[in-house]
């Protein structure tokens, strides 16, 4: 049940990532992975984590979160000219 949890916790932390560096203020991309630092960071300070496992995780974590954020910010930035090309057709019109 524990693994289900931490799957979960993952999944709208992946989630999150994609929805907040998708909005126009691209440092809104920055929440998730500054909270997940602050995470491990306390899980370490208090023993539960051991220090290197824990920092190739975060390493292959930053990967996917880094991921995430430049295909959110690619499909906005398409999202942005579709709708410049269309407000350019109407008017044209």
């Amino acid at each position: 049940m524990n693994d289900l949890w931490d799957i979960l916790i993952y999944v709208i932390m992946f989630g999150a990532q994609h929805i907040l560096s998708s909005m126009r203020n691209k440092w809104m991309g920055l929440i998730v992975p500054l909270g997940y630092t602050a995470f491990v960071s306390y899980q370490i300070y208090i023993g539960s984590e051991k220090i290197i496992p824990a920092l190739l995780i975060s390493l292959l974590m930053y990967a996917f979160l880094g991921g995430i954020f430049y295909k959110a910010r690619k499909e906005l930035v398409q999202k942005q000219k579709s709708e410049l090309n269309k407000m350019r057709t109407k008017d044209s019109l």
